[in-house]
């Protein structure tokens, strides 16, 4: 005899609800297993745990409780024969809801993944940029390799700019406070790098060692204490040495010598290819986040409500999780921005549907271009994957990578999305 008898109704939106009533040998086998399990956590007096009587232990438990396990049971026996029977491809695992308990009967209600269109598929990868080098930042780079080099003699005269000099300073505000972020016992500064506020280094021109000045700034519009802003700050500085700074040449000589490179321009052309690299990758990173809005927003189909609901939970769960990391409760979170509860639960809502829309969008372009992961890429992704692990998480991943458990599925499934990435954006 079957170990069920099942019927399905199919929806829209990639909906189907599978009726199913469990043959009586299943439904026993299932309550078996149910009662062992949970029998086996129920200490009897005078038994071993797991030893007693089935009729004492059934005493001793929930008969809803025992009733849930049963049907997770019978479930995990039957699943696969109403997956294969209906031709069915669920993308979350499915709701449950029992009609009857004799004959064992359930109401399986499955989501597949419903019809999905891409608007302009051809146009969804935004422009590649032409990456280009600011002379500038060149310049910036060389100019830091021969500060590294710099010698300094002490001189009794003025100093001038392009002098290195050692400064103690102090300032305070227009009522006479303190500002402790403007305080220094020795600060090395060379007049003209413009390192310090506006205007600040100017004032050191012509001071010799051990000459003090006062003199008053105002501070910009920037400044980090913000009652501070574009108000006045009054300054006292004491000179405590000047030196020349001599800066070597930046010849072949230097970059053979210091950069390890074979000439001057050598190192500028070395400059120039990695500011270029790094623009690059800046840019992939961009446009890859435009176009995984653009496959969001061209993506088409009708989002059955469990998907929403269920990757709802999982926001919401985030949210809280992230809420009890920092220490705050709920509470503080929806004070703090000025929320109510229910416009929160809107707003993860929204992101709810914008993942699912993101994630069938990509599994539609995946399937439409064929995109598949060749054994070498996997093999190269799992490595991957793997190295990033500390020693005790990778011997369990790999076992469940090995094992073909979601894990491994989570592997192959990254990998496929980056390789579409891959492909629309070149």
């Amino acid at each position: 005899m079957a170990d069920t008898t099942s019927s399905i109704e199919r929806g829209k939106a990639g909906k189907s609800v599978v009726n199913v009533v469990v043959s009586a040998d299943a439904a026993t086998r299932a309550a078996k297993a149910a009662l062992d399990r949970l029998g086996a956590k129920i200490t009897l007096k005078g038994f071993r745990p797991g030893k007693a009587p089935e009729e004492a232990v059934r005493a001793k438990l929930d008969p809803e409780q025992l009733f849930e396990e049963t049907v997770r049971h019978a479930l995990r026996e039957v699943l696969p024969t109403i997956l294969k029977e209906h031709s069915l491809s669920p993308i979350v695992p499915p709701r449950i809801e029992a009609v009857a308990k004799e004959p064992l009967t359930l109401n399986i209600t499955f989501i597949e993944r419903p019809p999905v269109k891409i608007k302009n598929a051809a146009t969804l990868a935004p422009a590649k940029e032409e990456t280009k080098v600011d002379p500038k930042d060149i310049e910036r780079m060389v100019q830091s390799s021969l500060a590294e080099h710099r010698s300094y003699a002490s001189v009794e005269g003025p100093a001038k700019t392009g002098d290195r000099v050692t400064a103690a300073f102090t300032a305070v505000d227009g009522e006479g406070k303190d500002i402790p972020g403007l305080r220094a016992e020795a600060e090395r500064i060379i007049i003209g790098e413009s390192r310090l506020l506006p205007g600040f280094e100017d004032q050191l021109i012509g001071i010799a060692p051990g000459g003090q000045k006062t003199f008053t700034l105002t501070l910009p519009e920037k400044f980090q204490a913000e009652h501070l802003r574009n108000k006045p700050a009054t300054f006292s500085v004491t000179i405590q040495s000047v030196e020349e700074v001599n800066t070597p040449p930046f010849d072949d000589a230097f970059a053979k010598e210091h950069l390890q490179q074979p000439s001057a321009q050598a190192f500028k052309d070395k400059v120039e290819q990695s500011i270029k690299d790094q623009e690059a990758q800046f840019q992939r990173m961009g446009r890859e986040r435009k176009l995984l809005d653009a496959i969001r927003d061209a993506t088409q189909a009708d989002l059955p409500e469990e998907l929403v609901d269920q990757e709802l939970r999982q926001l919401v769960e985030e949210w809280a999780t992230r809420l009890e990391q920092q220490g705050k409760t709920v509470e503080d979170a929806l004070k703090a921005q000025g929320k109510t509860a229910k416009e929160i639960e809107t707003e993860l809502r929204a992101e709810a549907k914008n993942r699912w829309m993101l994630r069938l969008g990509i599994a539609q372009l995946i399937e439409d271009k064929k995109i598949d992961v060749t054994p070498d890429e996997e093999a190269a992704a799992i490595d991957a994957f793997l190295d990033n692990l500390t020693d005790e998480e990778r011997d369990e991943a790999r076992a469940s990578i090995e094992a073909k458990d979601p894990l491994y599925d989570e592997v192959r499934w990254r990998t496929t999305v980056d390789k579409l990435i891959v492909s629309l954006l070149a």
